[in-house]
């Protein structure tokens, strides 16, 4: 969920008084989520992009805040850290940002305090949000999926909003080391001579 307290003084400092839950606009907007790597290992680590296209590259519209959340499977990866992409502070006022670990998700927002007229006229199209970073903890297949998200219009009090076919999920595998493969073949392949000897013997 967006974090409206946090958001209302943004609001009121920045002098726009609208409600922003308002009904919203549509546009070919995408947020993609995209690993650095489709597997890894036990112990190795893969960076996670979550980006958002189709903004407007100068001009309107340009994203003001954002708030999502991410799941995957735990018991194949573990979460780390997280680095906020910087779209959101065009200025060097900063922002207003967090992110929340859960069991089985992550909570992650983030506030630009620049004003909307610089957010702009100088925000890419295209840029990362976030760089969630996990490392490989258990065997098996790991969805990365955005299951909520509100995107902060930053010209109005109005959010931005995507459908289901305009999000972009992945997902992560967790595979055995090549030698251990080899090697647990191997011994198969010896346990199965073993037991071919003795029972000719």
């Amino acid at each position: 969920m967006f974090k409206p307290k946090i958001y209302c003084s943004f609001v009121v400092a920045t002098g726009c008084l609208s409600p922003f839950f308002l009904s919203s606009t549509a546009y070919g907007i995408s947020l993609n989520v995209i690993p650095s790597v489709e597997s890894l290992q036990v112990g190795q680590s893969v960076n996670v992009d979550v980006t958002i296209t189709g903004l407007g590259n100068g001009e309107p519209p340009s994203l003001s805040a954002f708030d999502l959340d991410i799941n995957f499977d735990p018991t194949v990866l573990s979460f780390n850290s997280a680095t906020f992409g910087d779209q959101l502070d065009l200025s060097g006022f900063g922002t207003v940002s967090d992110v929340v670990p859960g069991t089985v998700n992550i909570n992650a927002f983030e506030i630009s305090l620049d004003f909307p007229e610089t957010l702009d006229e100088q925000q890419l199209g295209d840029f990362t949000l976030i760089t969630l970073n996990f490392t490989g903890v258990g065997f098996g297949n790991s969805p990365l999926e955005l299951s909520d998200w509100v995107l902060g219009d930053s010209s109005t009090p109005v959010p931005l909003t995507l459908v289901v076919d305009e999000v972009n999920n992945a997902s992560v595998s967790v595979v055995p080391e090549p030698l251990t493969i080899l090697g647990s073949l191997t011994a198969l392949g010896f346990g199965t001579l073993f037991k071919r000897k003795l029972s000719k013997v």
